[in-house]
């Protein structure tokens, strides 16, 4: 019977593989979880504040009012970029 890896479960495609060395000198891989990229504006690529970093699965439990900033544009374009849109719009109306 063929020995089983005693981190099997660890092993998935999901996950990072990183390579640790141990005391003795061997070459192991420690298997760890991606951080998720930050949320960047459409606009100019700035990171977004009061977006979580979380993935997929953790981010569609949060509420509404956690997943994004409450106006308008929030999510999507910067505090900056948002500010040039409605500037732009008012001095075009």
């Amino acid at each position: 019977m063929a020995k089983r890896n005693e981190r099997y479960g660890m092993k998935k495609k999901a996950l990072k593989r990183v390579a640790k060395r141990s005391i003795g000198g061997s070459k192991t891989f420690a298997y760890r979880k991606e951080r998720t990229s930050a949320a960047v504006c459409n606009n100019c690529g700035r990171e977004l504040h009061g977006m979580p970093r979380f993935t997929s699965t953790k981010y569609v439990r949060l509420a509404k009012s956690e997943k994004r900033p409450n106006r308008k544009f929030g999510g999507y374009y910067c505090a900056n970029c948002t500010r040039e849109i409605f500037r732009n719009t008012a001095r075009n109306v």
